[in-house]
C-alpha cells in the first residue's frame, strides 16, 4: 500500500485511482529482485527467466489513446489525451483513462 500511495501522490492522481495503483505497484515489485531469493525477483523465481522490464512507464504520465475508426469522422483526431494507469490483464496493451 506504500508504494501505491506513494504513485498516487507522484502522479497527482486521485483516490478513485487507488486499484490502478496498487495492481501497478504489485507488477513493479514482482519485477524488483530480492535479497531472500538470492538475488532474484519473483516474477524470475516463477518463471524461471527475467521479466521483461521495457513495458514499464511511469504511472500517471501522460498517454494517448486511439480512437477506432468506427468513432470518427473524417477530421476528428485520431487519438485522446490521457493518464496511464497499468496494463491490461486481458491483453498486451496499456490502460490508459481518458478523461469525459
Amino acid at each position: 500500500m506504500n508504494t501505491a500511495r506513494t504513485l498516487l501522490i507522484a502522479a497527482d492522481l486521485g483516490k478513485a485511482y487507488w486499484g490502478y495503483a496498487v495492481l501497478y505497484a504489485c507488477d513493479v515489485l514482482n519485477c524488483t529482485a530480492r535479497k531472500r531469493l538470492g538475488g532474484l525477483t519473483p516474477y524470475q523465481k516463477l518463471h524461471g527467466h527475467a521479466p521483461n522490464i521495457e513495458r514499464f512507464r511511469v504511472f500517471g504520465c501522460k498517454a494517448w489513446a486511439l480512437v477506432p475508426k468506427r468513432h470518427r469522422k473524417k477530421l476528428d483526431p485520431r487519438a485522446k489525451a490521457g493518464v496511464f494507469v497499468g496494463f491490461s490483464r486481458k491483453a498486451p496493451a496499456y490502460l490508459v483513462r481518458v478523461p469525459e
